[in-house]
């Protein structure tokens, strides 16, 4: 296979599924886009094969409109869905050559099945960390692929995907902790004076059309864009204070040098680390459609238990001078 030297020379597309749990929104499969010269990922949650060709067209519609390039050749396996009349006619019409594996090997399209793997080992460790239900694996593995889109791989060690598709430095700064829960701003038009001043959340992603956070309020049961919050980050069950502690020896010595006495001086309790940290000033909050109106929604209580902490102070008797 010839090395590529551009975006959308040759894409490999590949279909996992069928997923255990369907997600919100009731897809049960993901359609997975890898551009063999950057490794940039694209995905689409599906509800049926049958919607491949039409997510190739919009694929091969957006990306060479922002990329300003042509898709020239197609990789995947021999699955009735990317092997039809219709994706056969795009083609066709389009110039692109459809390079098909050999059945019963997937080692032929190797590059999406090993980024499919990457995917949802990224996806797992999101949701196992902040202990969220497998029902919200679609926004976990949305949440994945924006983070491998903007790190470094192995086919370019000192740029990203997104830099060398984008050929600019992808902002960072707004990356959270998948999962996390904390409290959202409630707009002032959407309260009264008298009452709370935001609501429960956790957070599932980025707003792709909007410049905001996607959360799930865990009072109303909806998905909904902030753009304020408080969340808390820190690991559910682990340990937050991670500094390290310094034990010193003290050795006294004997004029004799016979006796050998060694004293440990008391471990020094670390700082308490600050719980919660302001995202961003307050915004107006823009409601979505309720996911999942007719189901039942339970939400986990994933912060860690309260530990209740005493600052205590020892104070030496007074004795006077004689």
């Amino acid at each position: 296979m010839t090395k590529t030297t551009r975006g959308l020379e040759r894409v490999h597309a590949d279909v996992m599924g069928t997923m255990i749990n369907f997600c919100k929104g009731g897809a049960k499969y993901i359609l997975t886009f890898v551009d063999d010269y950057s490794r940039y990922v694209s995905v689409f949650m599906i509800k049926s094969k049958s919607e491949v060709t039409g997510m190739f067209k919009d694929f091969k519609t957006f990306f060479e409109n922002q990329w300003r390039a042509r898709l020239r050749c197609l990789r995947s396996d021999n699955g009735s869905e990317f092997v039809n009349k219709t994706t056969a006619g795009i083609c066709q019409q389009n110039g692109i050559v459809h390079q098909r594996s050999v059945s019963y090997s997937p080692q032929q399209n190797g590059v999406a099945e090993r980024m499919n793997r990457t995917i949802m080992e990224n996806a797992r460790s999101m949701l196992n960390y902040k202990d969220v239900s497998t029902e919200w694996w679609a926004e976990a593995v949305i949440a994945a692929v924006n983070l491998i889109n903007r790190s470094t791989n192995t086919a370019h060690l000192d740029m990203t995907p997104y830099e060398l598709e984008y050929t600019i430095k992808p902002q960072m700064d707004h990356l959270h902790v998948f999962g996390s829960q904390g409290f959202a701003h409630l707009n002032d038009v959407k309260r009264t004076k008298l009452a709370r001043t935001s609501f429960k959340c956790m957070l599932l992603g980025y707003a792709e059309k909007v410049k905001g956070y996607r959360v799930f309020d865990l009072e109303n049961a909806k998905i909904k864009v902030t753009r304020s919050m408080q969340l808390d980050e820190r690991e559910v069950g682990g340990i937050y204070d991670t500094q390290v502690l310094n034990t010193e020896a003290v050795v006294h010595v004997t004029k004799d040098s016979e006796e050998i006495q060694i004293q440990h001086q008391e471990d020094r309790q670390p700082d308490l680390d600050e719980p919660m940290e302001v995202v961003e000033d307050p915004f107006a909050d823009v409601e979505m459609d309720d996911v999942n109106s007719t189901s039942s929604v339970s939400a986990r209580h994933l912060m860690s238990p309260d530990c209740h902490f005493e600052d205590t102070m020892q104070l030496a008797k007074f004795h006077p001078p004689p």
